[in-house]
């Protein structure tokens, strides 16, 4: 023994284990103050990564680790709904996560690159029982909304308290 006393793992804290490196996550530059964010692609491991960031960003903003997992349950949901629903869950299409620190909210953003090709209207944002991710989102957040381009880009964002 060299005489460090190991740290016992908490069991509700996710370990997040490495992801092979790759063009994903893209680091956002020339952000407001406060304001940091990313790109992501559209597979399975740029969730993880999204799901690895703000778990991160929460952490370093001092919100405790309960607080880091629910926000990072919020990216997850809002990331899967919009590679589920819109084109940016095509393959080589991206999404964009940002996180906007305020006093005493924190606004967890996710936009979209538009309707899948074909699709005139996309589907808005619904809270519909048999989809788990929108109430979690909606049940986690102070509140959520919507906005949308004239391109068909739709940014959700929900704020989420900080402590």
């Amino acid at each position: 023994m060299n005489g460090t006393v190991p740290r016992p793992r908490t069991p509700d804290i996710p370990i997040l284990k490495p992801q092979p490196a790759g063009p994903y996550p893209k680091r956002l530059t020339g952000l407001p103050a406060h304001t940091s964010g990313i790109v992501v692609g559209s597979t399975e491991r740029d969730v993880t990564a999204v799901q690895r960031w703000v778990y991160q960003q929460w952490r370093h903003m001092r919100c405790g680790d309960a607080r880091a997992c629910d926000a990072a349950s919020v990216a997850v949901a809002l990331v899967s709904n919009a590679h589920r629903h819109t084109a940016s869950g095509l393959p080589g299409r991206e999404t964009t996560v940002t996180i906007r620190r305020g006093p005493f909210l924190a606004y967890l953003s996710v936009t979209d690159q538009g309707p899948r090709p074909g699709v005139v209207h996309p589907s808005l944002p619904e809270l519909r029982p048999d989809r788990s991710g929108m109430l979690l989102v909606d049940h986690v957040s102070v509140f959520w909304d919507w906005v949308s381009t004239p391109a068909g880009e739709i940014t959700l964002r929900a704020a989420l308290e900080m402590p």
